[in-house]
């Protein structure tokens, strides 16, 4: 873990090394699933299905980091390299 600038946060924050985003995604991954599923069968909005299915990703980052993101979104553009774009780096 580095810390570097987020351009999106406007802020210094943890930026994820490649094993720890390895450790990460997956929470991030599957909980889109989840979240679909656990809405449709408690009939909750969307806000409320987030906060409840998203703590381990959140607590994932936090225990990786030692800093507490509440937004799980804002994780998803924490790791050093761009998930989307191999060997693009945004430090």
């Amino acid at each position: 873990m580095k810390e570097c600038y987020c351009w999106r946060c406007k802020m210094v924050v943890p930026m994820l090394e490649e094993h720890e985003w390895a450790d990460i995604e997956p929470l991030l991954t599957l909980q889109v699933e989840n979240i679909k599923r656990y809405r449709s069968e408690n009939r909750v909005d969307l806000a409320t299905a987030t906060e409840q299915l998203m703590k381990p990703a959140t607590e994932k980052y936090f225990e990786l980091t030692g800093f507490h993101e509440t937004n799980y979104a804002a994780i998803w553009h924490h790791p050093k390299k761009s998930p989307s774009k191999k060997g693009f780096s945004i430090q």
